[in-house]
């Protein structure tokens, strides 16, 4: 009887020492949510005064907790503190808004990227030399400081000392500050996913970056032009007698690797197609190795020691002849042929005497200004979606004339390029002959919206002097409002689904197998319409719109803003109880994707919290609030996307304390105001659960 009582004492009293456990517990819980709610719009205002900036960064908590989405991003996902030059990275990053308010493109690409410092100064000598023509052009040191930053410090390697680094590791470096590395394609995913590699798929399969080499005819020419450009570096385009015959034969040897490259063809023995080869077991040569080449194109030096990784290689036989040219190649014509290829690359920014190089690029016979394509070329390879700012813009506006009163000025760019592009979208075969223009004209204004200015002067005064981050919201609400995808600038993906427009008939995949990595934003998906149309290339005697054309169709018809136009049936009834819709309306459908037009979303969220909500009229008397316009965009975007699903995830796994706010930090106050039905077909649990769940 003794020993069952003291039982019973001891378990009411672990009961009760339990109980006290998670009541504390619940009450940590409690308090940290508590927290997370207070600072889930801390980052709403647009233009913080000082006073608020000085409370912020006071509070070493508060400044930790109300960090932006890309703040994470360009942390690089690494929760520890970050390396100094790193700090002056960021550092810088929050300072340049003011001159990049003028160019919201590469504000874009910033934004979106992994945001290290020379992204920045590069952006900028491109707007100089692209938009403000009237500005001196660059001084050699200029150039010999950027490419001493790329890797090519004292090239050519002749007059140079010797370099502690392999070819592979220079190549690797180039690829990862320009992505202009002329021998393979490479598309990556940034935070997760397979690697994939792909060479391009042509009859000369290594020219996705090279420049076309001459016919034979023309070699000796093209011999002096490659000459000259590798003595002018050191001698600024003065060859000496003594050092001519020095640069000649490199430039043999740098032709002579091209040609092998150019005419290079597949043995018999080979299979064609796409194979998934394990990370270790790629070729490899004397002077190459790919995977030390991905780990640095990746920045990951993990990788070398995945040696099961996979990796898709498009076309493994032409990978492997590439292997074996540049194994028997000499590592001194490695690196003056990457040099002299960076060089050609970035002609656009050279001084004057070096713009004999521009004749080397498939658009310089042709078209209004060769030197402005180039930039706008340059551009295309910062961001894949920096040109649809150009197009997007205004003919006539005399700010961003090449030069006043010329014939060949950036408005007449504009138009070529504008209705080259309107030529392509109309050969694709939509299903409904105006869909195609109607998307691309949305898209365009979208794209063009996100980087203006919807303020006064004393607003936007106030912002230069005291946002410490990116114009126009602290909590990366541009994420949020239009869910642009980082690509890769060779990236095409078109019609990820039948429900993009597109005839179904032509969503063959272009590859013989089937494979998961369709569904990420960084893989080549380009439908056979879009290919033939581009081939067919309705551009006339302008081929200088050509390089504006493919990055105007990368950035109109992808499959990542299509949540904004065209709405699943799943999540449509999921939106439908919220706004008071009938879910069995045969209208219902198209009265939601008018709902959801992009410009309408952007002209609301731009406007500070503190401002009145404003009506706006949608479908004849139908208004819906500001609030109720932030839901259905949030629903339909971020409720069943799988790139979501992977992020949360990925944010799950992120230890507490290192957690950042995600993308919109509003997410409380939709919640607070719409409370989503149980049971709907969306989410069987529950429908349209919080971010942080």
């Amino acid at each position: 009887m003794t020993l069952k009582r003291c039982r019973t004492l001891t378990t009411i009293v672990v009961i009760g020492i339990m109980s006290c456990v998670g009541t504390v517990l619940f009450a940590l819980t409690m308090t940290r949510d508590g927290h997370r709610s207070v600072t889930a719009s801390c980052n709403w205002t647009s233009c913080p005064d000082s006073h608020t900036e000085a409370t912020v960064h006071s509070s070493g908590r508060n400044a930790t907790e109300c960090r932006s989405f890309y703040d994470f991003v360009c942390a690089r996902h690494r929760h520890a503190r970050p390396l100094l030059h790193q700090q002056a990275a960021l550092a810088l990053i929050t300072r340049v808004n003011v001159s990049l308010s003028s160019f919201p493109a590469l504000s874009e690409a910033f934004l979106r990227g992994s945001c290290p410092g020379h992204y920045i100064l590069l952006g900028l000598d491109h707007y100089r030399a692209c938009v403000l023509g009237n500005l001196p052009p660059t001084e050699w040191e200029q150039v010999a400081r950027l490419l001493r930053r790329l890797g090519l410090a004292g090239w050519p390697l002749a007059k140079a000392r010797p370099l502690n680094r392999s070819p592979w590791d220079l190549a690797g470096v180039i690829d990862f500050n320009l992505g202009v590395f002329p021998l393979v394609r490479l598309s990556l995913r940034r935070h997760y996913g397979r690697v994939t590699l792909q060479v391009e798929r042509t009859l000369l399969p290594l020219r996705l970056h090279q420049l076309s080499v001459p016919p034979p005819r023309d070699l000796v020419s093209y011999l002096r032009i490659v000459e000259k450009a590798l003595s002018m570096l050191h001698d600024r385009g003065r060859t000496s007698v003594k050092d001519s015959g020095l640069y000649r034969n490199a430039a043999a040897s740098i032709v002579e690797l091209e040609q092998s490259l150019e005419q290079a063809e597949p043995r018999d023995a080979f299979l064609y197609g796409a194979r998934l080869i394990r990370l270790g077991d790629l070729p490899r040569s004397h002077h190459w190795d790919w995977s030390e080449y991905i780990a640095i194109v990746r920045d990951d030096s993990t990788l070398l020691s995945r040696a099961n990784l996979s990796l898709l290689v498009h076309e493994p036989e032409h990978l492997a002849l590439a292997t074996e040219i540049l194994g028997k190649t000499s590592a001194a014509v490695l690196f003056n042929y990457l040099g002299y290829r960076t060089l050609t690359h970035l002609a656009p920014l050279l001084p004057t005497e070096a713009h004999f190089l521009l004749q080397l690029a498939p658009w310089a016979d042709v078209g209004p200004s060769p030197l402005f394509a180039g930039c706008l070329r340059l551009l295309a390879h910062l961001n894949p979606h920096a040109l649809s700012f150009f197009a997007a813009l205004k003919p006539g506006e005399a700010k961003y004339m090449l030069s006043r009163g010329s014939r060949h000025s950036v408005d007449t760019l504009f138009r070529t390029a504008q209705r080259a592009t309107a030529d392509v979208v109309d050969m694709l075969p939509w299903r409904k002959k105006d869909v195609g223009m109607r998307r691309v004209r949305a898209l365009l204004e979208t794209r063009l919206v996100l980087g203006e200015f919807h303020g006064s002067k004393s607003s936007q005064k106030q912002c230069v002097q005291g946002s410490p981050v990116f114009w126009p919201l602290k909590g990366g609400i541009l994420e949020a409002v239009l869910r642009v995808q980082s690509a890769r600038s060779n990236a095409f993906w078109l019609a990820k689904s039948p429900d993009d427009g597109l005839d179904s008939r032509h969503q063959v995949e272009p590859f013989s197998m089937r494979a998961d990595y369709f569904e990420e934003p960084n893989v080549v998906y380009a439908s056979p319409a879009l290919s033939a149309a581009l081939e067919y290339r309705p551009l006339g005697d302008v081929q200088a719109a050509a390089p504006l054309v493919e990055a105007l169709l990368r950035a109109a018809l992808p499959g990542e803003p299509h949540e904004l136009l065209r709405v699943p049936v799943s999540q449509l009834r999921c939106l439908a109880r919220n706004l008071g819709i009938s879910q069995y309306s045969g209208h219902m459908p198209d009265q939601l994707r008018e709902l959801l037009h992009p410009s309408v979303l952007l002209k609301l969220v731009s406007r500070g919290r503190n401002e009145s909500s404003a009506l706006l009229p949608v479908l004849k008397q139908r208004k819906l609030s500001q609030r109720q316009l932030l839901f259905v965009h949030w629903a339909s975007t971020l409720c069943d996307s799988p790139q979501l699903q992977k992020r949360l995830r990925r944010y799950k796994v992120v230890p507490t304390r290192r957690r950042i706010d995600v993308t919109l930090a509003n997410h409380a106050a939709f919640h607070e105001a719409w409370r989503c039905p149980r049971g709907t077909v969306m989410h069987r649990s529950s429908a349209c659960p919080p971010l942080t769940a």
